[in-house]
């Protein structure tokens, strides 16, 4: 009598720990890849929607140099993967420009496609360094759409 109610105690004790780890599971997987693209990172300015310039408009000013402070907006094609350090607004021609956090901050790793408005420092392009063609910003703030 005793064997048969061990056997069936141990079995319900079994089907309860496979159903918690489950369940654990499934709450921890639903958590994966749900991070909100959209909000505000670092520090960026108030009026930074409504003061900035397009990237366009920033690449074709040949009166911004390496060091001026500089609120860019556009759309994110490519954002880092491994911890959210940078991001890469396209322009209409195609070029690019690498937006850095260096590490200040992170933004979210699924903000690709989102509207973006960065506030930092312009990095002029430098035609000398075959690395370094395209201009960048290090960046004191981020706000994405």
């Amino acid at each position: 009598m005793f064997k048969g109610f061990l056997n069936a105690t141990s079995y319900i004790c079994i089907m309860i720990k496979q159903l918690l780890f489950t369940v654990s599971a499934v709450f921890i997987l639903s958590g994966c890849g749900n991070e909100k693209a959209e909000g505000s990172f670092g520090k960026p300015p108030a009026d930074l929607e409504s003061s900035s310039i397009s990237i366009d408009a920033a690449v074709s000013d040949t009166l911004l140099k390496d060091g001026d402070l500089v609120k860019l907006n556009g759309t994110i094609s490519e954002s880092c993967q491994h911890s959210g350090c940078w991001m890469i607004f396209k322009t209409t021609d195609g070029s690019n420009i690498y937006i850095n956090t260096e590490d200040k901050f992170t933004i979210p790793k699924n903000s690709a496609g989102h509207k973006a408005y960065a506030y930092g420092k312009w990095v002029a392009a430098d035609k000398t360094n075959k690395e370094k063609q395209e201009p960048s910003i290090v960046a004191d703030g981020i706000i994405i759409k």
